[in-house]
This record gives C-alpha cells, sequence and structure tokens, in this order.
C-alpha cells in the first residue's frame, strides 16, 4: 500500500512540475501580433527530473504545440488590422464586391479590417473599415469549403443565437507562427487561402495562418545579419570565402568564416537582397546557376582608356521573394527566374541571426588606414569598386598613426562615367551645411579635391523628401554620397586634419 501511495505521489508530483514547464507565457507586441513562448522554471526542471528518476519515468523529446486554449478570450486587442498571408506578409484579405479576396497589399482600398470582440459572445466580430460589412460564412450553415463573403450584420435574437449570427462570429487562437481564425459555427472550420479566395475549411487544407497587422507589408523576416542553413548542418557558402565575381555558391559544413554569413537586406513589396558579408557581392541567379556578383547589371566601359566592367541599375537577377514556411523555414524566389533559390538540394531555408566580423574588403581597408596617420582619432577609408565606406578609430589615442580598429562601415555612390572619383589620399579641410546650392547636405571637404555629403533631397534649403537614395553605384559628380545620418556622423565628428584614402 505504501508503494502504491508513494507512486501515486511521484505522478503528481511529476505533473505538477511539466505543468510549470510548459505553460505558455503571453505577451502583445506593439505590431499587434502575440509572442508565444514557454515559460521555463528551473527548479521545476530539477523537481521533475529528480522525481522521474525515483518514479522510474523516461523523458522523451517532444515537440510543444504552440496553439493556446485562447479561442475564447481576447487573443488581439480591439482595433484596426491587415489580415496578412501567414506565408507571405504582402498578401492582405480585401473586399471585393460580395466576396473576401487575397490581394497584394496597396492595391485595393478595402484592406483594412476592424476587430472587435464581444464578450457576451466570446467571439470576434470582422468589419471591413471601407464596406462596413461583416466577414460571414456563406450560407445557412458551415459547411466545408463553404465561401466566405460579406454581408451586413445579423440581427441578434432575444431568444437565442441564430446561425446567421454564429456565421458572423469568429474565435482567434494564437500559433507560433502566425493565428488561426475558425467559424464559432462549425469549430472543425478554419478561415483558409485557397486560390486567393477565402473560404473556410477543415483543419490541415491550404494556408490557414494569418499575421494581424498594424502597418501594411510587414516584414515577417527583419533585414541583419544570418547564416542559412537546411537545418542539417549545411551552410550557404562561398567556397574559401572568395571573393571572385561570378563564383558560384555551395554549401558547406559550419567553418565559422564570413564566407557562410549574409546580410539580408529588405528592399520592397516582400523582396530582398542577400549579400556575402565577405565578398561584399550579392547572390545572383542566372538559370539554375547561383553565384555571388557585384549590385547591378554588368556593363563595359572605358576607364583612363582601359575597358572594365562595373554594375549599375537594378538588377532583378538579385531580388528575392521570401515565403515563410509552416515549419519557420524561408522560401527565396527569384524575381527573374521565378525559381526558389536552391544550392546543394536545399530549398527550405533555416535563417539563423549572426555576427559578422571584417570581411576581405575591410581588411583591405585596414591595411590601408595602417599606412597613414591623422591629426584626429578618425581615418576613413572609402573603396571606390566596392562602394564601401570604412570608419577606423585608433587604438591607441596617443599615437599619430595606428594601429586602428573598424569603427563602422557604410554604403556609399560615388562619381559616374565620366566624373570618376579621384583615387587619392587626402585631408578633411571643413564642413558646410549646404554648398553650391546643390540639394544635399553635411558635407565635408576634402583637401585637393573631394567631397563627402548626403543622398538627394526634393529641397536645397533642408533635407526633406529623398528623390535619390540609390548607393553602391558609379552615380555621383564625383562626390561620394552616403546616407544622411552618416554623412551628418562625419560631419560631426572627423575635423579637419582627419586622413582619408580613396581607392579602386
Amino acid at each position: 500500500m505504501l508503494k502504491t501511495c508513494g507512486s501515486k505521489l511521484a505522478c503528481l508530483m511529476v505533473f505538477i512540475a511539466i505543468t510549470l514547464l510548459v505553460m505558455p507565457a503571453t505577451a502583445l507586441a506593439d505590431d499587434g501580433s502575440l509572442q508565444v513562448g514557454v515559460a521555463a522554471n528551473n527548479a521545476a526542471t530539477s523537481v521533475a527530473k529528480g522525481v522521474a528518476k525515483k518514479a522510474k519515468f523516461a523523458f522523451t523529446k517532444q515537440t510543444v504545440k504552440m496553439d493556446l486554449d485562447s479561442s475564447k478570450s481576447m487573443v488581439v486587442t480591439n482595433g484596426t488590422y491587415y489580415i496578412a498571408s501567414g506565408a507571405n506578409t504582402t498578401s492582405v484579405a480585401c473586399a471585393k464586391g460580395k466576396n473576401a479576396v487575397m490581394r497584394n497589399v496597396g492595391t485595393k482600398k478595402t484592406e483594412k479590417w476592424k476587430l472587435t470582440f464581444d464578450k457576451a459572445a466570446q467571439a470576434y466580430y470582422i468589419v471591413n473599415t471601407k464596406t462596413g460589412r461583416y466577414l460571414t460564412v456563406s450560407g445557412s450553415k458551415a459547411k466545408n469549403k463553404a465561401n466566405v463573403s460579406m454581408a451586413k450584420k445579423v440581427k441578434a435574437s432575444a431568444s437565442k443565437k441564430t446561425d446567421g449570427e454564429l456565421l458572423q462570429q469568429w474565435r482567434i487562437t494564437a500559433a507560433a507562427t502566425g493565428y488561426r481564425l475558425y467559424s464559432v459555427a462549425n469549430p472543425k472550420l478554419f478561415l483558409t487561402i485557397s486560390n486567393d479566395n477565402l473560404i473556410v475549411a477543415k483543419a490541415g487544407k491550404g494556408i490557414q495562418k494569418f499575421w494581424l497587422l498594424k502597418k501594411a507589408g510587414q516584414k515577417f523576416l527583419r533585414g541583419g545579419t544570418y547564416t542559412l542553413s537546411n537545418g542539417k548542418g549545411k551552410l550557404l557558402s562561398v567556397p574559401r570565402d572568395s571573393i571572385s565575381v561570378g563564383k558560384k555558391l555551395a554549401m558547406r559544413s559550419n567553418q565559422s568564416t564570413l564566407g557562410q554569413v549574409f546580410d539580408v537586406e529588405y528592399v520592397s513589396n516582400g523582396n530582398y537582397r542577400i549579400r556575402n558579408v565577405n565578398s561584399g557581392q550579392y547572390v545572383t541567379a542566372a538559370g539554375k546557376k547561383v553565384f555571388q556578383q557585384p549590385l547591378g547589371n554588368k556593363k563595359t566601359v572605358k576607364k583612363r582608356g582601359q575597358k572594365t566592367a562595373v554594375y549599375r541599375g537594378k538588377n532583378r537577377a538579385q531580388l528575392w521573394k521570401a515565403t515563410l514556411l509552416p515549419d519557420g523555414k524561408v522560401q527565396f524566389k527569384n524575381k527573374k527566374t521565378r525559381k526558389l533559390l536552391t544550392v546543394g538540394g536545399c530549398t527550405d531555408w533555416k535563417i539563423s541571426p549572426s555576427v559578422s566580423g571584417i570581411n576581405a574588403i575591410g581588411k583591405k581597408a585596414l591595411w590601408k588606414a595602417n599606412t597613414r596617420t591623422s591629426r584626429t582619432k578618425w581615418c576613413i577609408v572609402a573603396d571606390l569598386t566596392w562602394h564601401e565606406l570604412f570608419v577606423f578609430e585608433k587604438a591607441n589615442p596617443n599615437t599619430e598613426g595606428g594601429p586602428w580598429k573598424l569603427y563602422d562601415t557604410w554604403r556609399i555612390a560615388s562619381g559616374s562615367r565620366g566624373n570618376w572619383t579621384s583615387a587619392k589620399d587626402n585631408y578633411v579641410s571643413h564642413h558646410t551645411f549646404t554648398f553650391g546650392g546643390f540639394n544635399c547636405f553635411y558635407w565635408t571637404h576634402l583637401t585637393g579635391s573631394g567631397f563627402f555629403h548626403s543622398v538627394l533631397y526634393a529641397s536645397s534649403s533642408y533635407p526633406n523628401r529623398i528623390t535619390d537614395g540609390r548607393l553602391g553605384m558609379y552615380i555621383s559628380h564625383g562626390c561620394m554620397r552616403m546616407k544622411l545620418e552618416n554623412a551628418k556622423w562625419i560631419y560631426e565628428n572627423c575635423h579637419s586634419g582627419t586622413a582619408v584614402s580613396r581607392y579602386y
């Protein structure tokens, strides 16, 4: 009997400990999305493992189901939202006549929805802000694969809930990669995307996860520095950290080199550019081939009497449309070839944050900086081939020269054909906020010749609206353009006597 009691007590303690371990923790983010987590408790973990060992239980690795039992409570606050596809946040729900459809964000005036939680019904009403009509399951009863339409609000019955009322009520559950919305009229039917139309369907039939966003086209993948892997130990890589133009990409085991680290840069409409941190070149597609290339389209020009390759303009082969998969991995489809980014058989990419160091281009700039002396704590080096500007800080402030350490690096634009930016060593002379009536700001004048300044704006008296914000190209009259905040930083910090070097 004592053994039996001990066994029951052990089971009870395990149950309590595991309950503490998997208790869901939620927080409402500023964008209206629900952040879902699992509350870990070290003490509970220790108790659970200890009791399990005594009770001869075995812990098995299990996947925690992230759907919360929150369907009958307020999951998101009342307000106006975009209902975006869980696979592509630039595709949003819109009202089209009597139907509800999915369209690219910005193409319809009927893409905003007001969500209101009804405490009595313990459900949401979803109303289109343009038409004033309610998101409704079509038909007299909720049936599998029924269309979702727009309808006027059904009047409440004084005696009981009618089918018409229930067809306009929705409950929401939060998942790790979005939300699920299901009909109160039939809780087994979920809001589903089917051929750009909205229907209700049983679980697992089509795209059934959505993002509720305060801002149109909000990115699920933020720009940043990442590694891209197949989830099985192989990483997208530029072999041997090559900086050769046209080098094919491959899958390699983790070698902890910058040839395996990429900057993922958001462009617009769900499109990204993927730039290798080491080479400074962009992932480019041509047919089935995937390789690295400088930003832009390749053109051959004469520079100083010799033919040389330059890269200009927008290259659609360097744009990748990102799609979030249900398992959290990402697919990238090339805008030009319409094919998925495929290297070594991998099409579904696990994106992991990474920290970059100084790359191959930066090493050359550092070598150049170490040949210079500066009368301030700063040294600026511009690589005009790769359109990179490096700011170095003195490692020892008591010396005029190096050694130098990297402080920051920025993208710049330099002189176009016939106005090539001169390659020379000189110093900062002085600064002016504006100069010569040009529509750019925070001018840094260099000795001899040359300027740093901001990108172009609509006004010549103060920065308001950018008219040409392009960087990474040969497009200026010979000056070096950069973002306003970077030009301002040089203007405020790099005083007369700061060393400057420029080279191709």
